[in-house]
């Protein structure tokens, strides 16, 4: 059973949008301004949709004014570092130094989530990891957009973009409103105190983060290095890797890291689980149209290549 609070309602809502968007994306007469606001990237040619026509109608430039560049991915990444560095300091500050997270950050958790929990659903151990390996995945997703990935001249709805910046701003809230309390009752004496509460689940969960985000590396270098140059803004066939499975081994690797977070946290932790279904449903819903858009750009695209689950999906 899911808590009842805003913060696991507005996930549900998101979660809900993407599965009409998926039912949407099967209309083949769905009207541009609907398939502009659906699709994002290279995909919204699909099938010839999406196209702006030739006469300049109010709607075309409406849709131009709301489209931003799909290189201000980054921003998400920005966000994620200041948001989980910030977490992450004061985590240590309550747990080692008899601190107490800011009043207005206790008061935003009170209004969004039920913190605090009479029965945390988590321990000390586990939020602080949790918050440490998403810290990871922003720095290193930032180095990426950063050093070594070439994005093209496609664009995003400013709805997708606002939704990523308010998924990466609430990722860590979701993570510790379900912990032990914030202030200095939870003090401990040394880390290897914190170290006791060690259970086979922080390793597995550990692992299989560190697993998913190699893969999720090599994907990104993979694509980087179908391109002779930022300049260069032409699509090829990637091969390599997970590639050779799925069109999309970067959004299967992410659905990985986020499950990995479900594991680390013990399994008992129903606000990862929303996070979780989120990303779970977008990806898959990008990794299907992209899938599509591959195999109709390219004739000699592999026939055993599935989506984004290998072999079924």
């Amino acid at each position: 059973m899911f808590p009842q609070n805003i913060l696991s309602y507005c996930w549900m809502v998101f979660i809900f949008v993407f599965c009409t968007m998926f039912i949407l994306y099967r209309i083949p007469t769905l009207p541009n301004f609907l398939w502009n606001l659906i699709s994002y990237g290279k995909v919204r040619n699909v099938s010839g949709r999406g196209k702006p026509s030739k006469k300049q109608t109010w709607q075309s430039k409406l849709d131009k004014v709301l489209d931003v560049p799909k290189r201000w991915f980054i921003h998400f990444y920005i966000v994620s570092v200041i948001c989980n560095s910030f977490l992450l300091f004061n985590l240590i500050s309550v747990v080692f130094y008899n601190g107490e997270m800011p009043g207005w950050y206790l008061d935003v958790l009170r209004f969004l989530t039920n913190y605090p929990l009479q029965n945390p659903k988590a321990s000390q151990l586990s939020i602080i990891i949790v918050i440490a390996l998403l810290l990871i995945q922003g720095v290193r997703r930032l180095y990426e957009c950063l050093v070594i990935s070439s994005y093209s001249n496609s664009t995003i709805h400013i709805s997708h973009y606002i939704l990523g910046l308010l998924f990466y701003a609430f990722a860590g809230i979701n993570v510790v409103a379900e912990g032990p309390e914030l202030t200095g009752k939870v003090q401990m004496d040394s880390v290897r105190q914190l170290a006791e509460q060690l259970e086979w689940f922080h390793v597995a969960g550990i692992l299989m983060f560190l697993w998913a985000t190699y893969h999720h590396h090599v994907a990104h270098k993979i694509f980087a290095g179908l391109r002779t140059g930022h300049k260069d803004r032409s699509h090829r066939i990637p091969h390599g890797d997970w590639f050779e499975l799925v069109s999309s081994p970067h959004y299967l690797a992410e659905i990985l890291i986020y499950a990995s977070l479900i594991i680390v946290l013990g399994f008992q932790h129903s606000m990862i689980y929303l996070v979780f279904f989120f990303t779970l449903a977008n990806q898959v819903f990008a990794s299907i149209s992209v899938h599509e858009w591959y195999r109709q750009k390219f004739d000699n695209y592999p026939k055993g290549r599935k989506a984004i689950i290998p072999w079924l999906l």
